[in-house]
């Protein structure tokens, strides 16, 4: 294909993508987005036109539930803005002044322009694409096997390793679809739900002893409610969020330091124990303070009335 070709198939490609997300403006009628409706993909087939001049996401805004943040999508940039993201460059100036760990580690939990504030130059780790959080074929999720037991792998991690903490100017790369250690961002994301939030950034919180789930978008929804359920009632110190990288037959994960629990169906059992053995671990497994990260964010942990970051409470 020449240069030519190329550029036109490019270009059809990133105005379907802005078409289709302009079109979830009018889910059902309506010119905004419910929590409802992401766990819900079938309203992508009720779709309508009245309002694709405006689109409102379930963000949080100063903890209060609920509030959306309206926006006018009016181009990429303006579709940018509306996913909390910027196109805004890393600062270009030197980072002599950035404050080291006792590692010689970038400081973690200090926003920084020329390091990582949690909102400049987030499209190194994610574009804002909507397949991260949805199934485009809801009528056919993928299988369920009663016979295709629970999967527990664990790495062993040495007690004096330390992962970097990389500024945004830098991309960052997994050996491991799944992983339950390794390097990542300055700036961890406050518990909670997140309509999606990147492996760099909650890598962080595994750190910090929390645990992840992830659910792929095309898994059964009364799967992912009952894992959710069992999440939010057991630790508050957790991140929920969607992942395309978990495989078809297995589309259930609990992630915690240097371990990673894949389902096919959630066993209520088995999900407890992984909670149970396996939270509050990692070199900061006890350290309590909430994340500055709070871009796409659903729902705060301590929304769920499990606001303790210190136990195990199932």
């Amino acid at each position: 294909m020449n240069s030519t070709g190329i550029r036109i198939t490019f270009t059809f490609l990133l105005l379907l993508e802005i078409t289709l997300v302009l079109q979830l403006a009018g889910v059902n009628g309506r010119s905004y987005l419910t929590e409802d409706d992401l766990y819900d993909p079938s309203a992508l087939s009720d779709l309508t036109s009245d309002s694709q001049d405006e689109f409102v996401l379930p963000l949080n805004d100063d903890g209060e539930k609920g509030k959306a943040i309206r926006e006018t999508a009016d181009d990429l940039q303006g579709l940018m803005e509306i996913f909390g993201q910027t196109t805004t460059p890393a600062s270009k100036h030197g980072k002599k002044g950035l404050a080291k760990d006792e590692h010689g580690r970038v400081q973690m939990g200090v926003a920084s322009d020329q390091c990582d504030d949690a909102k400049t130059n987030l499209t190194v780790d994610w574009d804002g694409s909507v397949a991260n959080y949805t199934c485009f074929h809801p009528e056919t999720r993928f299988p369920q096997s009663p016979y295709l037991q629970p999967l527990q792998e664990c790495e062993v991690i040495p007690d004096a390793y330390r992962p970097e903490h990389f500024c945004m100017d830098k991309q960052i790369h997994y050996k491991h679809n799944i992983p339950s250690s390794g390097d990542h961002r300055p700036l961890w994301p406050k518990f909670g739900e997140y309509l999606y939030v990147p492996t760099q950034r909650w890598l962080h919180n595994i750190e910090h002893g929390a645990v992840v789930m992830l659910y792929h978008p095309c898994a059964h929804p009364m799967e992912v409610k009952r894992l959710r359920s069992i999440v939010t009632r057991c630790f508050g110190k957790h991140v929920i969020t969607p992942s395309t990288l978990l495989p078809p037959e297995r589309p259930l994960a609990l992630v915690a330091w240097g371990c990673r629990l894949q389902m096919s169906l959630v066993d209520d059992n088995i999900a407890e124990d992984f909670i149970r053995q396996k939270a509050l671990h990692g070199p900061e497994g006890n350290y309590p303070k909430e994340g500055q990260f709070d871009q796409w964010l659903i729902k705060f942990a301590n929304e769920t009335g499990n606001a303790d970051y210190s136990r195990v409470t199932c």
